[in-house]
Order: C-alpha cells, then structure tokens, then sequence
C-alpha cells in the first residue's frame, strides 16, 4: 500500500460547491489546451482570482447549448483559486485533478533506435516510481470507493451525518485515517489525565509536576515511553462501526504508556540491589497488607490479580520475582515531547506515540519484595 508521506506530496484536493458532469469538464480542459483567449483569463489574474464570467462566455461560445458549463466554469475557478497552475493528472472517470507533479517528477527517455537506423528522441514521462505510485494510488482509491460504498448499503445514517460526514467513516479511507491519525496526536498531551482502569490506578500514585527544588529524597529516572497500535486493513466491510477506533488507540496508547513507566520503576530498583524483603509464602505476606498498589512482572502479576490485588503487570525477565508495594504517593511524573508517527504499509496502519517522561521516587515509600518459587505461567506469545 502507498504510504502516507508520498500520498500528501501528490494528492489534491479541490473544495468545490460545484459538480460538473465528467465528459463536459474533461472536454473544456481541451478548450483551456488550445483557446489562446481562454488561457489568458488564468495567466493574468492577480492573486489566482478567475473572472469567472469572462471563463463561463468563453466556454458557452465552445458549447452553447449545455447548460452544464456554469458547474465547469465555476469548479474550475475553484481549482485555479486553490491549487494553481501545475502538471495536473486528471482522472478519467471524474475529469478531476487527482494529483500535481513538479518538473523535478518528469524525465526526458534515451532516444530509440528505428529499424531505419535513425534516433527518434521520445517524450518527456513520468518517472518510474512516481508512476507506480500512481496506478497503486489510482487502484486502492478504486477499492476505497467500493468499500465505502458497500458499508454504507448496510449502515443507518442521520442527514446531518450524511451532508457533515460520518465518524464511523473515517476508517474505510485513507484521508480518513489520517484525519484519524491527526486526533489521536492531539490527545496525547491528555492521555494520562484521562486515564482509567489500571492505568489510572497507578498513576494516583504520582504527583503530576516537579519535587521540591532542594529536595533530595528523590531519584531521577528519565524515561522515553512508546507505544504501538495497528490495524489490519485487509477487509475493513468486517469493521465494527460501532467501535470508536480513535478511543481504543488512546487508551490503549495510556496502557502502554503506562506499563513501560511500570517497567522502568522495577528497573532501577531491582538494579539498586539493596535491602528488600524476602518471601516463600506468597498468600501470607499478601495478609499483611491491606490495600495499597503492586508494580510486578506478569507472571508473578497473576498471582497477585487471583488474590485480589491492585496491581499493574509489565514485561520483565522471566526469572524475576521482585515486586514493588506501595500505599500512598510515591513521587512525582513529567509528561513531554508528545510525537505520532502514522503509516501503512502491506495492508497494516500503524500508529506509534512517543514521549519523554521523567519521574523522581523517593523509595522510601516503596516496599520492595522478592518472592521464592516458579511464577511463570506457561504461555508464550510471539509479537509479531
């Protein structure tokens, strides 16, 4: 699939409140090629401004008797006004500009050799690639098309989500999806303040902000957070509309998010290797404590979840058994630098949000426990 970087450099778009029929707009593209009088009306206008009833006496002189030339004149005013003059490629079926080239997209071929021996010089085309691109682009908007239309047999729409667009949409186009894209950027900032379940659970425990300046109870502890969602594009008729996609990946994004904070706090105390709490009897020592929040590796994670803990699972070495347990504040969390990168590729979109975190933990407030016995849990999971 083409990605998304070389699509915004091609694609045009034209706002138009005009729709003219498609053989009459690719026809007056003609006129504009050799009507001298015509292409003066788009050469001198200042500031891309048509005067569009000199443009709509010079297309009714070329066809009088269609009333359609009024929508040409009007959308190709509109185009003029919003894209100007370029290499346009128009679509065949539209009449539409569907993408603008550059002098730099053109080459000019080698010469060919004729069976008379003479060089005959080809003309100027477009490069390889770019024309590659191209038929792929042309095609998957094609297959956009029909996707779009067969989930829109089979959903109920108000008129307003029919004339203002449907959100439920925004998943079946490319546009769509970077519009989609473009959302789930501007929550980032917001993610952790918005945050529920477990997610939130742990970060209660974090002040957001900076210690007291002088204050030297506190670890340092910079972390750069990630965090990966993707979607499989292959049959998006099976899409759950019901489902807001833009929700799911901003939680799933503060899960994430969450989990490598989790991660690095077990860490650095784990590789601080100095006095913790040692355990062989996992059900006792969880009666003494009463409430409170668990940061441990999945596997001893589970344990803690069958007894009815409050605990956040992370990916850490299999063999390790230590846990962190806390009852209050524990220090303080510095959210900055929120970036999105979006791309397809191979019929998968993937969305991965990075920002940079610093969190200072006074360790005093944590308890750290090392648990004795075999906590894994005998499954596997490939990530792929």
């Amino acid at each position: 699939m083409a990605n998304l970087t070389t699509a915004n450099r091609f694609e045009v778009e034209v706002l138009s409140r005009s729709n003219p029929e498609a053989a009459l707009l690719r026809m007056s593209r003609l006129v504009l090629q050799r009507n001298p009088k015509v292409q003066e009306l788009f050469k001198t206008t200042p500031n891309r401004e048509v005067d569009r009833e000199k443009l709509l006496a010079a297309l009714q002189e070329e066809f009088p008797l269609d009333e359609g030339v009024v929508e040409v004149a009007n959308y190709l005013s509109d185009e003029f006004e919003q894209i100007g003059d370029g290499l346009l490629l128009i679509s065949p079926d539209t009449g539409k500009a569907i993408a603008k080239l550059t002098d730099e997209d053109i080459y000019l071929p080698a010469p060919v050799l004729r069976e008379n021996g003479n060089l005959v010089q080809r003309k100027p085309r477009i490069r390889p690639e770019i024309e590659g691109y191209l038929i792929a682009w042309n095609f998957e908007s094609a297959r956009e098309k029909e996707i779009r239309e067969g989930v829109l047999a089979k959903v109920n729409q108000t008129e307003l989500q029919r004339e203002e667009g449907d959100p439920r949409l925004l998943l079946l186009s490319r546009e769509g999806r970077r519009r989609m894209a473009t959302l789930v950027e501007d929550e980032l900032p917001n993610l952790f303040q918005e945050a529920t379940g477990i997610a939130k659970s742990f970060l209660d425990f974090l002040v957001v902000g900076k210690p007291p300046s002088g204050d030297s109870s506190f670890q340092k502890i910079e972390v750069e957070l990630q965090g990966t969602v993707r979607k499989g594009l292959q049959d998006l008729t099976t899409s759950n509309l019901k489902c807001s996609l833009t929700t799911l990946s901003t939680s799933t994004l503060t899960t994430k998010w969450v989990r490598e904070l989790g991660t690095s706090l077990l860490s650095t105390r784990k590789d601080l290797l100095k006095e913790y709490t040692t355990s062989s009897d996992l059900d006792s020592f969880i009666r003494s404590k009463v409430g409170g929040f668990w940061v441990a590796p999945y596997g001893v994670g589970i344990e803690l979840q069958r007894r009815g803990c409050r605990v956040l699972s992370v990916q850490m070495d299999k063999s390790t058994n230590f846990a962190l347990y806390y009852t209050g504040p524990i220090g303080f969390l510095e959210v900055r630098n929120h970036k999105l990168n979006s791309r397809e590729l191979h019929d998968r979109w993937s969305m991965e949000a990075t920002c940079d975190a610093t969190v200072w933990v006074d360790w005093s407030r944590v308890e750290y426990v090392s648990f004795e016995g075999d906590f894994t849990s005998g499954i596997s999971v490939e990530v792929v």
